[in-house]
């Protein structure tokens, strides 16, 4: 809002005209920092309908050579309302695309 006040948009500030450069915020009980509200995360997941039967981790559909489905995006983004900056919330895009409220978590493990 500070740099575009002309634009419609949310009231909250954080200091950052799009996302925040990494571990600018304290990190969660876990210690894992950026867990929710500076970019959705992409998922290897296909957005579809859970199986019943996986009620941990579930998986989704399996992927197949030259699909179109598109892809879980999980949390939200700088530019999402509150209700939708947790973990549980599932969104859905297309594999080829790209956003600018869009990213993805390395993860390296010990």
């Amino acid at each position: 809002m500070a740099r575009f006040p002309d634009m419609m948009g949310f009231t909250w500030l954080d200091g950052y005209v799009f996302t925040a450069p990494v571990a600018s915020f304290p990190p969660n009980a876990w210690g894992m920092f950026d867990v929710h509200g500076n970019v959705q995360e992409w998922c290897a997941d296909v957005y579809a309908p859970y199986d019943p039967v996986m009620a941990t981790d579930p998986l989704g559909p399996p992927a197949t050579t030259g699909e179109r489905w598109p892809r879980v995006l999980r949390g939200g983004s700088f530019a999402s309302l509150p209700a939708a900056c947790r973990a549980a919330h599932r969104d859905a895009g297309p594999p080829n695309s790209s956003f600018v409220t869009v990213g993805f978590r390395v993860v390296l493990e010990e």
